[in-house]
């Protein structure tokens, strides 16, 4: 297929019957056929850009600093790319989820019964002379800060009294002025922003951290500045996200003159009160801020099933209570529950404690945060490597069993050295937390049904976050429509014309002038009430497979036994009635060394029937994958080992071949659970812009080396979503919601050229070719640790082993694409890359350019260069090792092959593709 009839078919109409075209074929594709998803995939080419986040697993500031550093040593920093302004990526995320709550005081900012009196009482006793420092005749910012400020900490006071007299413990310390100080952070996009006011845990300027911020608050002169001010609060909220794992929500406020905005960030976006007049209506604005000060910590935002401790560095180090019944029974690990703190500031759950029970719980030291995705909305998948801890001074008598409440109210920062030592031989454990569209099956059954098979990454508990130890469901339950963590979703809300968005562009500060920005009219409002918001819920899955990325491999041995492996765990995947769909580079992972498999159902002794001929026998009535099954089972067991890799990160997984009902006692919705258009609220839930994502230090690294972590590509894995009941006359029309599934670096030409709003069947064969881009894309972007390194990679695993620090360690933020030390890929590997990668979200150029590859794989043509010539340009060992050459050429072949003509990729069966798939990448080890 040549580049002419690629762009002929980037152009062609619903009714095309290109090779490539992936509108509805005609005859269509029954929706029950074997090897295509039960749901139809519209495309939203905003999300094509690989997210900074997806990128950045913070290496050296999010290990903990008393954890053992970690045995791999990457063989080589992966390639750095340009890092874009980091506000287009909020532009991009709120657009259109920005909503005005008329009734926030009332629905988020209550005060209860039992203390309102109470802070009425102290409120009146606030001096007069602070609300008379409001005054209309400040014109300049800089002098709004010591009358708001003054304002703030008076009520501020008056409600730590009442929370004083009623035990409830502090809520952080003493509002202070910021706006001239940069507050220290992990991530170089925070260095220069710096909130108004804040309140922060503590008052020692020593501990001012982005991880210790509590609330941020934005000042501005004017009315007309309240967008700007809003986008400039969001910066704030989104380097709290990135830096605080237990930070669920976050509110703030922007103050315009006096009138206060009262927002709430959360992961379905922004909801925000209407102004409140702070000099005018001083009763009010009293109420509603007291009432955000009254809260308890879980309402304030954070995940208090987690504690932290100050370690002597000054950085914080984190602590999770998980419930006794994430464990089987013979898992008795140190045998101590962990206990409710009788010094917790906040101890908000103790009048309710008559209603709970006491459960055990135990505890686990977060050991390195292994992907953190810093977005603000959407699924906001964070991934931590945990270790099971017992208090220090306290040895546990054989036999004894305590057990203590597990309330979601353990709060405070502990003081003073450590009181938790790990376990001894304790096991490692991956716990993923995510933000779950609750239309969606829940990943963690997807796990669960996979547990035991070759490959796949293994799920031992996963459930909602709820109130673990309410009466309203069971010990054992994994959801509840009752206490389970959910984003508000009921409120009636409305859109503010011209803040629908945060595009503005905001003027930077020019020493002490008075500082001048875009004046944007926020006083009207857009259609009539009606409610928008989606919900999320919270859910965790405690898996126990722990890997790392393909790219740190050791040798080129490691990284195609882990590919292979990766292969038949999608070949498993797909044999028990799901594809995958998004097939990439933080999805298909090197094991780390562990127990891993409780379960191993390709061993025939492990309970399976086995036939005179040694073969596992294979159910083949009415079963259109027997064939596929049993040639998978043969291939395992021939291969002889446990995994040494395996893939992971479920949560865009679909069932096909209509086999959703039989396995998960579900059919697909009619319109395929996600076929529809709305004003698109979320239309770039995770999208980021390219980031220097190819470095493997804290702030350019991959992202999760965990099992079952997102690629953290989400914001190229749009959720599905239910259709919008409502029209609203005169609202913005937003480009149609995109739920492309996969990475557009490793996605199929395919789905690439999928039209925005089509929508389209996903099969097996797209997820085989994003295989394809995986190993291509880290050949390319391999670099050799040292000028030893031959032909096989570097196969003496020992080598450069102590390179570790020096690497993780490396924080250099420039903008060079290679690195200045001459680390970094060559340049043709840079170019090539970023072919693949493309910052502008050009879906057909990323087609274009893996359409030329395929050809070339066959054949380069009389003057164009074959796929061998261009990864030896690549000048790495692993390029131009002939096993590696071998793999690429033949499965790009095999690929353009199907290409050439449509009715090839309709005739695929499974049968016939894997084992295609899978005897290439053996014959390649064979070479070695």
């Amino acid at each position: 297929m040549s580049r002419r009839d690629l762009s002929a078919n980037r152009k062609r109409k619903a009714d095309s019957h290109g090779p490539t075209s992936t509108s509805r074929p005609k005859p269509k594709v029954p929706k029950a056929q074997i090897g295509t998803a039960d749901t139809d995939t519209p495309l939203r080419p905003g999300s094509a850009r690989r997210s900074k986040e997806t990128l950045t697993d913070s290496r050296t500031s999010s290990r903990s600093a008393s954890a053992a550093e970690p045995t791999n040593n990457p063989p080589a920093a992966p390639p750095k790319s340009t890092q874009l302004n980091m506000d287009d990526y909020l532009e991009d995320e709120m657009r259109g989820a920005i909503f005005c709550d008329p009734k926030f005081p009332e629905n988020f900012l209550g005060i209860g019964e039992e203390w309102l009196q109470s802070v009425r009482a102290e409120l009146q006793r606030i001096p007069k002379n602070i609300q008379r420092e409001l005054k209309d005749s400040i014109t300049a910012e800089r002098d709004l800060y010591e009358p708001i400020l003054g304002v703030l900490q008076s009520i501020k006071d008056a409600v730590d009294t009442v929370r004083a007299a009623h035990n409830l413990g502090a809520l952080g310390t003493n509002f202070c002025d910021s706006h001239t100080t940069a507050i220290p952070g992990d991530d170089p996009d925070t260095h220069l922003i710096k909130p108004d006011l804040v309140l922060f845990e503590s008052n020692d300027r020593n501990q001012h951290h982005w991880e210790t911020l509590m609330m941020p608050i934005e000042v501005k002169a004017k009315h007309t500045y309240r967008k700007v001010g809003m986008k400039q609060l969001t910066r704030y909220a989104r380097a709290v996200f990135a830096h605080q794992i237990h930070r669920r929500h976050l509110y703030g406020m922007v103050i315009c003159k006096w009138a206060a905005t009262f927002v709430r960030f959360d992961r379905c976006g922004i909801v925000h009160s209407e102004p409140i007049d702070m000099l005018h209506s001083p009763r009010t604005f009293r109420e509603a801020f007291a009432g955000l000060m009254m809260m308890d910590r879980n309402a304030f935002g954070y995940d208090t099933a987690f504690s932290t401790e100050r370690i002597p560095a000054g950085r914080l180090e984190y602590f999770v209570d998980l419930p006794a019944a994430a464990f089987p029974p013979d898992n008795t690990g140190s045998g101590v529950e962990s206990p409710t703190s009788s010094t917790d500031s906040n101890a908000d759950s103790t009048r309710q404690s008559s209603m709970r029970r006491q459960l055990p719980t135990r505890r686990f030291k977060v050991m390195e945060r292994l992907c953190h995705r810093k977005s603000i909305q959407g699924r906001a998948t964070i991934v931590l490597r945990l270790r099971e801890v017992r208090k220090r001074e306290e040895e546990p008598e054989p036999g004894s069993v305590s057990a203590h409440p597990m309330t979601r109210s353990r709060t405070q920062s502990q003081r003073g050295e450590p009181t938790w030592e790990e376990v001894p031989e304790g096991r490692e454990y991956a716990l993923k937390l995510m933000w779950r569209d609750p239309s969606k099956l829940q990943e963690g059954k997807i796990l669960r049904h996979l547990v035991g098979e070759y490959g796949v990454a293994q799920c031992q508990w996963y459930s909602d976050v709820l109130e673990w130890d309410a009466t309203c469901h069971g010990p054992e339950a994994t959801s509840c429509g009752v206490c389970c963590d959910i984003t508000p979703a009921q409120a009636v809300v409305r859109q503010v014309r011209n803040l629908r968005d945060l595009d503005i562009e905001v003027a930077p500060e020019k020493g002490e002038d008075e500082p001048q920005y875009v004046e944007v009219d926020t006083d009207d409002y857009v259609g009539e009430l009606y409610t928008h918001r989606m919900a999320r819920i919270y859910t965790w899955a405690l898996l126990v497979t722990v890997g790392r990325l393909l790219w740190t491999a050791k040798s080129l041995r490691e990284l195609l036994e882990a590919f292979l492996d990766g292969l038949l765990g999608y070949w498993q995947t797909f044999n028990n009635g799901l594809l995958h769909r998004d097939i990439s580079d933080g999805n298909v992972l090197i094991a780390e060394p562990g127990p891993g498999y409780d379960q191993r159902k390709w061993k025939p002794d492990r309970g399976a029937t086995v036939q005179e001929d040694g073969q596992p026998a294979i159910e083949t009535e009415n079963d259109q994958l027997a064939e596929s099954k049993r040639l998978a089972q043969e291939t395992i067991i021939q291969l002889g080992r446990d995994p040494i890799g395996f893939l992971s990160d479920y949560d865009l997984a679909a069932t096909h071949g209509g086999m959703g009902s039989a396995i998960f006692g579900h059919t697909p919705t009619a319109n395929g659970e996600s076929y529809f258009q709305i004003p698109n609220t979320e239309h770039a839930i995770d999208i980021e812009p390219n980031a220097k994502r190819l470095r493997k230090d804290e702030d350019n690294a991959y992202v999760s080396s965990a099992p079952g972590a997102s690629n953290a590509r989400e914001e190229k894995k749009p959720e599905e979503f239910k259709s919008s009941p409502f029209k609203v006359s005169g609202h913005k029309s937003y480009r149609p919601i995109d739920f492309r599934t996969g990475t557009p670096t490793f996605m199929s030409i395919r789905v690439l050229l999928v039209e925005l709003g089509t929508p389209y069947d996903h099969r097996f064969t797209d997820d085989l070719e994003s295989f394809f881009w995986l190993i291509f894309w880290c050949v390319v972007q391999h670099v050799d640790r040292n000028s030893d390194d031959e032909g096989e990679g570097g196969d003496d695993e020992d080598e450069g082993g102590d390179d570790e620090d020096k690497g993780n360690d490396n924080e250099d933020e420039g903008d060079n694409d290679e690195d200045e030390s001459g680390d970094g890929p060559t340049e043709k590997a840079v170019k090539l890359l970023h072919q693949l990668d493309r910052a502008d979200s050009e879906l057909e150029s990323i087609a274009n350019a893996k359409d030329a590859l395929l050809r070339k794989c066959s054949d380069g043509g009389e003057e164009d260069a074959t796929i061998v010539d261009i990864l030896k340009d690549c000048e790495n060992s692993w390029a131009s090792n002939p096993a590696i050459v071998h793999v690429i050429v033949n499965m790009g072949t095999h690929l353009q092959w199907l290409y050439a003509k449509r009715v090839r990729l309709l005739q695929c069966t499974p049968e016939i593709e894997f084992p295609k798939f899978v005897g290439i990448i053996t014959e390649g080890l064979k070479r070695l």
